[in-house]
């Protein structure tokens, strides 16, 4: 797990790179100049994930994004307190919007599929999550 300082050198507009284009328009395979030098370290070459524009990533220098920008540290430290509390409901098995017990009445019992389908809060009836 990356430490919060680590994470903060990610630029906030980067949506992952199943998205083509980050959430200000810039395109992750022009970035990278993915169709100029190929497939292999192209995520590596991104300048939004913190490495140093002029640095170089197997031999192919990081070219700088005129829109990058840092994350700032309490977007990072939200981040981390959302996710910490929803591995803690996941734990005590309860629902992050009422804290309510999850139904599992729709889950698989048994089977090739045993233990697949979704949870629901047993409060508001919400998704919980899906297997």
């Amino acid at each position: 797990m990356k430490t919060i300082e680590q994470r903060m050198t990610v630029c906030r507009h980067h949506n992952g790179t199943v998205n083509k284009e980050c959430k200000v328009g810039v395109v992750y395979d022009v970035i990278s100049r993915r169709k100029e030098l190929g497939d292999c370290g192209c995520m590596l070459r991104l300048p939004c994930m913190g490495d140093s524009v002029g640095s170089t990533t197997r031999g192919n220098k990081v070219e700088p994004c005129t829109s990058y920008d840092s994350t700032p540290r309490e977007v990072v430290e939200k981040a981390e307190r959302e996710f910490q509390r929803a591995m803690d409901c996941m734990r005590r098995n309860v629902s992050q919007c009422c804290g309510a017990e999850i139904d599992k009445t729709h889950v698989i019992p048994d089977g090739p599929h045993k233990n697949h389908g979704p949870r629901f809060c047993s409060s508001c009836h919400k998704v919980v999550f899906m297997v």
